[in-house]
């Protein structure tokens, strides 16, 4: 939850998509949105802990640019008032600025968000709209629906490695 730390790690014209919140552009834009996911610094009896695993890089051969893809596993609660888990698929930009990585765009993808207690089985929570508070600066890139819905393949930043297509949606 450290705001400023996070949103300086941002290309000045760089964008943040969580979710189906829509898109917020720059840092100054980005930094203000990261409040509504809550007060800057930890707190007692707050957990908010995402794991980050199966990362795909390319970076391309200029060595100026790089796309990542990623998944995310996100606990995350208040002591005696809420829990919950959720998941889903990081589809990011990088762009070198000066001989530093920033964030040209980070794209997070819900795919499932549920009440730790009821489990996501039985406690399948909706994923998070745009703000009337504080609106994004562009609607969601992609439209989809998360879990229990099934139906919906994140979009890949490359073609399968073996047969060199694009990966098939869904029917």
């Amino acid at each position: 939850h450290d705001w400023d730390a996070l949103a300086d790690l941002f290309a000045p014209d760089g964008t943040l998509e969580l979710a189906q919140r829509g898109v917020y552009v720059g840092r100054d834009h980005i930094r203000r949105s990261l409040g509504l996911l809550g007060q800057a610094g930890l707190h007692d009896g707050q957990i908010d802990r995402h794991f980050h695993y199966q990362y795909v890089t390319h970076v391309a051969p200029d060595g100026e640019s790089a796309k990542l893809r990623g998944r995310e596993f996100m606990l995350s609660g208040k002591y005696g008032k809420e829990s919950r888990v959720g998941g889903g698929v990081y589809e990011n930009e990088f762009v070198k600025q000066n001989g530093v990585w920033k964030i040209a765009r980070l794209h997070l993808i819900t795919t499932f968000l549920a009440d730790y207690d009821k489990g996501w089985a039985h406690g399948a929570l909706p994923i998070a709209g745009a703000s009337t508070e504080l609106p994004p600066d562009r609607p969601p890139s992609v439209v989809y629906r998360a879990f229990p819905a099934f139906n919906f393949l994140p979009p890949f930043h490359y073609n399968n490695p073996v047969t060199g297509r694009p990966p098939l949606p869904r029917e």
